[in-house]
């Protein structure tokens, strides 16, 4: 998705979440896993979207918390 797009996708809930939290919140994009892991482990980030590589690669200062998901058990089929 490019820049462009993203913005344009998440503009909803960037717009609810600052008004909810009653201070501006700020979408910032970056290019590379390691741009968006020295963000976070310097505290620069608050909230992150990680890929499952850029999960993987982070060994930031700062512990990530992972929110409760829903994982629905694939149904997989395997053909002869």
């Amino acid at each position: 998705m490019s820049p462009i797009d993203t913005r344009k996708s998440y503009h909803v809930l960037i717009d609810e979440l600052s008004r909810q939290l009653d201070q501006p919140v700020v979408l910032i994009q970056k290019k590379t896993y390691e741009e968006l892991n020295v963000l976070l482990a310097n505290g620069e980030a608050d909230i992150a979207f990680l890929s499952t590589g850029a999960y993987i690669s982070y060994k930031g200062a700062y512990p990530i918390e992972l929110p409760n998901a829903s994982v629905k058990p694939l149904n997989l089929f395997m053909g002869i």
